[in-house]
């Protein structure tokens, strides 16, 4: 997928809409990623960030790692239909982030990860 940046640094997606391919059954639509799939993006990037949108989406549903891999790659015979559904959502999150920074959810784990330093930094220094 080609991306240019435009003057102010964000992406810009060329000639994604002009793609011939299907289009994945979605919860959420009008966001930057609607026309993304699964090998557009980096898997990692995807599976991190269906986990952690799924946080936010899926309140009192749990959720395993491999349940993750597997509705990315369409196994989801098993699975119930609103573990389906919140899945989709946070999936849809994740490709809308990834549209517009390909290596988001490495870049959010880095923030929350100095934001946890120094608010342990501060706490000591009382």
């Amino acid at each position: 997928m080609k991306k240019l940046i435009d003057s102010i640094g964000h992406w810009e997606h060329e000639s994604i809409l002009e793609q011939d391919k299907p289009v994945r059954k979605q919860e959420l639509s009008g966001g930057l990623g609607d026309n993304l799939d699964v090998d557009d993006v980096d898997r990692e990037q995807l599976l991190m960030g269906i986990r952690v949108e799924f946080e936010h989406c899926g309140e009192g549903l749990d959720i395993t790692d491999k349940q993750i891999e597997d509705f990315v790659d369409g196994n989801i015979d098993d699975m119930d239909e609103e573990l389906q559904r919140v899945m989709r959502t946070s999936m849809d999150i994740a490709f809308d982030h990834l549209a517009e920074i390909d290596d988001y959810y490495t870049r959010l784990a880095a923030m929350e990860d100095q934001a946890k330093k120094e608010g342990a930094e501060r706490e000591d220094a009382h």
